[in-house]
């Protein structure tokens, strides 16, 4: 059987990531495919390759069973088979954003899930998702809208190499003494980093120094400055998942006080590494990460110091969460994803 996986043309990490694990966990006897080209030109010619060439090229690659991974390209249900194609649907982001906002992206993103209806079946990653879809997008029949919780990768794991640990604080100019704060995010406004910022000003652990991994925008910058903690903040603006599993394996906590998400893969990537996860109990979180880490309200600031300081100085409470992070994080598997989506396809 041939699986066709159609994949963004936007090099959104995390939508690629999903793609790439789905073609890697199909089980035997399943041919994946992923339809992607690049896009060239200005902003015209990407519109063109976005919405009409992909269409002429997604008509020629239909497979057995068709996946669009994201919902922003439901458009393509106009050019393939609806009867065996499936939509996964991982947030309602864009109409959650602030207003201001773009607005002829939002406009797509709505006639997109209007689109929707037209699939076998639409996957959410999480039942948080499912709960905004079917909010926003009354056309859906219920039963039709399916949750399947994305995997989590077998790269994520604990490391025992002590010179491998030391070795990366080292290169980042930290010292065994130093207590690490991680953050991961990119700077969408759902991530919140201000209150990681206003929060890790507040703690009051001297050596204490918060990374950040993932861009930066201007105003977060300035806040930090405002806050003064420039010193303290070593910031990487990118990162593979080498380097990410390092920073996961020498963290002393993972902070990650989202407004909301539609799965939120750090908090399971540093889970399954042994880090302890300082979590926002804003939906999907808590249906994710289960009672595997310590909650809080994303828009306290004092509670997520107080919550982060307690990580950083209670032993028992670290080992607590490490352990039951790393049995929620073995919950998640690509492969029961993979098999899951083409039951359903085919069902």
């Amino acid at each position: 059987m041939k699986v066709s996986i159609f994949c963004n043309l936007e090099g959104n990490r995390s939508i690629d990531r999903y793609a790439d694990e789905l073609a890697a966990n199909f089980s035997r006897g399943i041919e994946a495919q992923k339809i992607w080209f690049p896009s060239h030109g200005g902003l015209p010619g990407k519109l063109f390759d976005r919405h009409l060439r992909y269409l002429w090229r997604a008509r020629a690659r239909q497979g057995d069973v068709n996946i669009i991974v994201s919902e922003g390209y439901a458009f393509l249900l106009l050019a393939i088979d609806p009867r065996r194609t499936v939509v996964v649907c991982h947030d309602l982001h864009p109409l959650m954003a602030p207003p201001g906002r773009d607005k002829i992206y939002r406009l797509r993103f709505r006639l997109n899930l209007r689109l929707l209806r037209r699939a076998r079946a639409v996957i959410t990653v999480s039942g948080a998702t499912r709960s905004d879809l079917l909010k926003h997008c009354s056309l859906l029949k219920p039963e039709r809208v399916i949750t399947v919780h994305s995997g989590l990768g077998t790269q994520w794991q604990p490391s025992s190499d002590a010179a491998q640990r030391k070795a990366t604080r080292e290169s980042y100019g930290l010292s065994e003494d130093d207590k690490i704060v991680l953050h991961v995010a990119n700077a969408n406004w759902y991530k919140n980093f201000s209150a990681v910022a206003e929060a890790f000003s507040l703690v009051k652990e001297p050596n204490a120094h918060l990374v950040k991994v993932g861009r930066l925008s201007q105003r977060d910058q300035q806040l930090i400055c405002d806050l003064g903690i420039e010193k303290r903040v070593i910031h990487i603006s990118q990162a593979d998942d080498q380097e990410l599993l390092r920073l996961y394996h020498i963290a002393d906590v993972l902070v990650f006080p989202s407004l909301h998400e539609g799965f939120g893969w750090p908090p399971l990537e540093a889970m399954a590494c042994g880090c302890p996860v300082v979590a926002s109990n804003r939906p999907a979180i808590p249906e994710i990460c289960g009672e595997a880490c310590l909650y809080v309200d994303p828009l306290d600031a004092r509670g997520i110091a107080g919550a982060i300081e307690r990580v950083l100085r209670e032993p028992e409470l670290r080992s607590q969460l490490a352990a039951a992070g790393l049995a929620q994080a073995r919950k998640y598997s690509w492969k029961q994803a993979a098999a899951r989506i083409v039951e359903i396809a085919q069902s």
